[in-house]
């Protein structure tokens, strides 16, 4: 599997709540998604106990003929540690305390604006609720049990109940992936598992920062880029990589030749001993904080070895002609002495001459 479609996948898996869920319908539907318009696709509200919300729904048929569509409402949950929701079927939450129009006729290109209400129970405790409107064009039945989801489209809606609320989360697990230790270039990939024990929803913020054996910075990366809510009782999954941008993975070069691997390790360069420290912040402003490290040695060795090799063929090829440098020095100074002892001789013996 190429990088771009690891990246991309996890991409799709990671982001943050509300776009997930409108891709999978865009996904599931497309068809629908194009016949039906909503806005806003989400909604995040706070209320008290006992309070009616009003909100309001802009709705557009984008099809060619008069179609009448019904609301559903539904609970969602976290799915597994991916954070793509679940839609399950309220039996109590926020999916019982919605209400709006039962069906709303729509001409074709017609758009229109509904008002539905939220009546949060005196009794409700203080904390997170999450719920979504969905639109489709199948009624309920008539018992009034809601039909399955996979033709609708809606909003979801994150309330938040006011009152004393619990902010608590930690980092369960902070890995590299496959517990590597070595590496010989980047990417250098790794995860987080973040755990919400709190009463609301929770986004962790802060940085994913790389430093080297001397306690400098290598690299900063943003250590939630989805932007991805954890819900509460719920422990998600974030992936994290340190990566130059034109990087290519390294399962493409898993079966390349030697020098091909090591362009690989020249393209994408580190050296030594580093340390990924995760900082992250959460809670109201931001306030609380966790943090976890790992160790890991870049060391491309391929590389080096043909730098070595360079370097030994250069100090030979140098020392040779040095050794061949200094012997023609030494040669001219001796064909100089020989010369001048030469011109020496000469001259004694003029001066030899005009004596006599």
């Amino acid at each position: 599997m190429s990088k771009s479609s690891t990246i991309l996948n996890w991409k799709l898996v990671s982001i943050n709540i509300g776009i997930g869920i409108v891709l999978m319908f865009i996904a599931l539907i497309p068809s629908f998604a194009k016949a039906l318009t909503v806005s806003p696709i989400r909604y995040e509200i706070s209320g008290d106990p006992g309070q009616v919300l009003e909100e309001k729904l802009n709705l557009r048929n984008e099809t060619t003929s008069p179609t009448t569509y019904y609301p559903h409402y539904y609970n969602f949950e976290a799915q597994g540690e991916t954070g793509v929701p679940t839609f399950v079927e309220p039996k109590d939450g926020l999916g019982t305390w919605i209400a709006g129009p039962a069906g709303i006729t729509l001409a074709p290109g017609d758009n229109q604006t509904i008002i539905f209400v939220i009546s949060i129970p005196k009794d409700a405790h203080p904390g997170g609720y999450f719920g979504a409107l969905l639109y489709g064009t199948n009624p309920p039945n008539q018992n009034g049990a809601q039909l399955a989801i996979g033709s609708e489209t809606g909003p979801i809606i994150l309330l938040r109940v006011n009152g004393e609320i619990k902010e608590s989360a930690s980092i369960v697990e902070f890995k590299i992936k496959n517990n590597q230790k070595f590496f010989t270039a980047l990417p250098v990939e790794m995860f987080y598992r973040f755990q919400n024990t709190g009463t609301d929803r929770t986004k962790p913020t802060g940085n994913l920062i790389i430093k080297n054996i001397f306690g400098l910075k290598a690299k900063t990366e943003n250590a939630n880029p989805v932007e991805g809510n954890v819900l509460p009782g719920q422990i998600r999954h974030f992936d994290l990589v340190w990566q130059k941008s034109d990087a290519p993975s390294l399962e493409t070069y898993a079966d390349r030749t030697f020098f091909e691997q090591v362009g690989y390790e020249w393209r994408n360069f580190a050296f030594g001993y580093f340390t990924a420290n995760l900082e992250l912040f959460y809670g109201a402003d931001n306030a609380a904080s966790a943090h976890s490290e790992v160790k890991f040695f870049v060391f491309p060795w391929q590389l080096l070895l043909i730098i070595i090799i360079v370097l030994v063929i250069i100090f030979f090829v140098l020392k040779t002609l040095i050794k061949r440098y200094n012997r023609w020095i030494i040669l001219q100074a001796e064909m100089a002495i020989e010369r001048a002892e030469k011109n020496n001789h000469r001259k004694e013996e003029k001066s030899f001459k005009r004596t006599i």
